[in-house]
């Protein structure tokens, strides 16, 4: 892949498409499978941050309430 810094491989992972991976469990199945959910492919970003020592990268999880035509926004 010729990727030789952090930066290259989050805009790598980044430009990968959007779909389900095989194996969940394993996160360099979103390298093997060529896309991933924006869950696996930030959980790979971070676990590559965590092997670079980039310790001030969080991973933080988000919620939304959804139907089938779209989001639901509180008030």
């Amino acid at each position: 892949m010729n990727i030789s810094h952090f930066q290259q491989a989050a805009d790598f992972v980044k430009q990968l498409p959007y779909g389900r991976n095989l194996d969940k469990e394993n996160l360099v199945s979103v390298l093997s499978d060529g896309c991933g959910t924006c869950s696996s492919k930030h959980a790979l970003i971070k676990q590559l941050a965590i092997e670079n020592q980039f310790e001030s990268l969080k991973l933080c999880m988000g919620l939304f309430k959804m139907n089938r035509s779209g989001l639901y926004f509180f008030d």
